[in-house]
């Protein structure tokens, strides 16, 4: 959810999909809700034409309605962000994170440090190499284990994380 960028790792996604697909693994589907400039539209679009998962992944290409955004939060079983390592992102948490768990999803992020202290310290999700399509599919079905074994127990201790770690009140009163 969100502006979509290459940098993003839509195309990481759309690759380990089409990995799990030739598996037989048919777990999973992926709602890719955003907008991003005409040619970056193109290429998801042929992308997941190419690799025949027209059922597996739908792309709106545009923007939604901020309510709109909790609604469809609130229909995903997790949110999942692969940024690239960059020097931001060795530091900072990306905002997915938090809109995430405060929506009481578990995460699929790239494995940064900053990420991997949060993820491992709160164990709310789990991470992957975002430039590797063969371990992001192996870490998707890890993920759907995760989410089958946790269900709403997993979705109400994400919510609690976020309550007791990363809401404005938490730094505020600090």
């Amino acid at each position: 959810i969100g502006a979509i960028h290459k940098r993003r790792g839509i195309l990481e996604m759309l690759e380990a999909l089409s990995l799990l697909k030739e598996q037989n693994y048919s777990r999973l589907r992926l709602r890719i809700i955003g907008n991003t400039h005409q040619d970056f539209i193109v290429k998801i679009n042929d992308k997941i034409n190419d690799k025949g998962l027209q059922g597996w992944v739908s792309f709106t290409g545009e923007r939604i309605p901020f309510q709109q955004m909790w609604d469809e939060m609130e229909r995903a079983d997790f949110g999942f962000v692969l940024d690239p390592p960059t020097e931001q992102n060795f530091t900072n948490l990306p905002g997915k994170f938090f809109e995430y768990l405060s929506s009481g999803l578990p995460v699929f992020m790239s494995d940064l440090p900053v990420l991997r202290d949060s993820l491992t310290k709160n164990e709310v999700g789990l991470l992957s190499d975002p430039s590797n399509p063969v371990l992001i599919a192996e870490h998707l079905k890890e993920m759907v284990n995760l989410i089958d074994e946790g269900g709403i127990e997993l979705n109400r201790f994400c919510r609690t994380v976020f309550e007791n770690n990363y809401c404005w009140e938490i730094y505020e009163s600090g």
